[in-house]
């Protein structure tokens, strides 16, 4: 798992760092980009096991979250 996060975040680094330009005086750049995120995974609603000490097991409602894919102009 550790592995494919360094992978993923070097692949990232690699989009994000390839649209460097040099800038000289008068001249101005413009660049768009696409992102596709098609993550693998989902949350599941946040869990308080006590409140002011006591043992509680309530489930906070609308605080989970699932995403199987994304786009976005960057």
């Amino acid at each position: 798992m550790k592995i494919k996060r360094v992978v993923t975040g070097g692949a990232a680094f690699a989009c994000v760092s390839g649209a460097a330009h040099a800038q000289s005086a008068n001249t101005f750049y413009v660049t768009t980009d696409w992102f596709h995120f098609a993550p693998i995974s989902s949350s599941g609603p946040l869990k308080e096991t006590s409140v002011g000490g006591s043992p509680v097991g309530i489930e906070v409602p609308n605080t989970g979250a699932s995403l199987s894919s994304a786009d976005t102009a960057g």
